[in-house]
């Protein structure tokens, strides 16, 4: 839409100096009307359109599988996930780079475990970290063009990690159309720094709605799983209960997060929070001695008021 600025001001002067003329007897021809757009400036500022949102790409997990697109434009994208399983799902995105292919991650995926660290040419992505069975989870990802998998990395009671059953996927990302309107990125009100090995959060946050920027800051790929505490649990009742051998569901209920991500990268994810105690944990892999973070001390807790 164009906003055309009408000058009232200088209308309003125009109609004055007539009125005048006539009751002095200036003139007996009247004067031609001037037209609005004939005082209006010639470089008007014309309004700019609202940035665009960004496009929702929904995927259902399913125990154990996916479903959904296989195939998307670059760029900014809401990537949500449906749990239609009966188990934790999530959906963790690697981009297969070197010239890999889908092929490649299968062979290496035959003997990997959820603790192996990952080989150069797989580089996470993000996307949502962790949604229970009927709930969904959401992460902004900046979709690059090329092809990423999808796996889920959540161990089962058996501490069977979800892909060695047959939960993955791949999703191919085609480049965009030159004339594509760009997305803006979700306006932030809450940040989450990820170093080696902790997390950088405010101690308390007010309960409602919130956008998280959560950035890499550290050497390694992290992640950020966010989960609203028990009564009396703790982030280390939560770490303990997906270590190998443990047995029953973690003292917490995800509430949002974003999955892996390189060093240096960003991602977004809502969240509404209740009041309560929440947990932030990190179960990336660590390159050298094989343990998840959270072993390592990647483990926060903060309050919701």
């Amino acid at each position: 839409m164009i906003i055309r600025r009408i000058h009232l001001p200088l209308i309003a002067a125009l109609f004055l100096v007539a009125a005048f003329a006539t009751a002095c007897g200036y003139g007996s021809v009247p004067a031609e009307p001037t037209a609005a757009a004939d005082l209006a400036p010639t470089d008007a500022p014309v309004a700019e359109a609202p940035p665009a949102e960004a496009p929702e790409v929904v995927i259902d997990a399913s125990d154990f599988g996916y479903s959904g697109p296989s195939e998307v434009p670059a760029g900014l994208t809401k990537l949500t996930m449906m749990n239609k399983g009966t188990q934790m799902h999530q959906v963790a995105m690697m981009q297969l780079t070197g010239g890999k292919t889908y092929q490649d991650y299968t062979a290496y995926a035959e003997t990997a475990t959820e603790t192996d660290p990952m080989p150069e040419w797989l580089v996470p992505a993000g996307g949502p970290v962790a949604a229970v069975p009927s709930m969904q989870a959401s992460a902004f990802v900046d979709l690059q063009a090329g092809t990423y998998v999808l796996v889920c990395n959540i161990p089962d009671a058996q501490g069977v990690p979800h892909f060695k059953l047959g939960q993955v996927g791949t999703l191919q990302v085609t480049e965009a159309a030159a004339d594509a309107a760009v997305a803006a990125a979700p306006e932030a009100d809450q940040t989450i720094g990820l170093a080696d090995f902790a997390f950088n959060v405010p101690a308390e946050l007010s309960a409602g709605a919130h956008v998280f920027d959560v950035t890499n800051e550290g050497a390694q790929p992290h992640e950020a799983v966010l989960m609203k505490l028990d009564e009396g649990a703790t982030a280390g009742d939560v770490a303990a209960a997906f270590a190998p051998g443990a047995s029953g569901p973690p003292p917490a209920m995800p509430v949002g997060g974003v999955a892996g991500i390189a060093p240096g990268a960003s991602q977004f994810f809502p969240a509404d929070l209740s009041p309560g105690r929440y947990a932030l944990l990190c179960f990336y892999p660590d390159a050298a001695s094989g343990k998840v973070h959270a072993e390592l001390g990647m483990m926060a807790e903060f309050d919701v008021k």
